[in-house]
């Protein structure tokens, strides 16, 4: 879509307003609308979090964000069952783990007193289903 716009910068400008919640848009919002604001962004983003290098570079960027403030130890939760790759199949657990282990060796090789605790967790809205399938993911795992 952006080859097509008629100015990209303008695009790119406007995708970032979509996605991003700048101070400008939090200003003068509790906590609570904030959080209700930045829920509009997810729909925008839809999967993409999902994707294997795009999740790799979001979790960089904000673990970096936490090194850049003096936040050396970070409790990370995850939902683990939902990373895709190029072919849109979902990786074992065992992946994501490498996965997410991979950024933190990058990380710490830079800044080694970083810290990286991983907290698996679910979502209550999907269900019991999505429950037992996390709980599956771990004890393939851990077989």
């Amino acid at each position: 879509m952006r080859k097509w716009a008629s100015s990209p910068e303008e695009y790119d400008n406007e995708l970032k307003n979509q996605i991003l919640l700048t101070a400008e848009q939090a200003d003068d919002l509790s906590s609570h609308n904030i959080w209700k604001h930045f829920e509009k962004k997810f729909g925008r983003v839809g999967e993409l979090g999902k994707f294997i290098p795009f999740f790799k570079e979001l979790l960089k960027a904000a673990l970096e964000r936490c090194i850049d403030q003096n936040v050396f130890i970070v409790e990370y939760r995850h939902i683990s069952g939902m990373l895709f790759g190029d072919d849109k199949k979902y990786v074992p657990f065992i992946e994501e783990l490498k996965i997410i282990r991979q950024v933190i060796d990058e990380l710490q090789a830079k800044t080694p007193h970083f810290e990286f605790k991983l907290i698996l967790t679910g979502l209550k809205i999907v269900g019991k289903k999505h429950i037992q399938k996390m709980l599956d993911h771990i004890a393939i795992g851990s077989s």
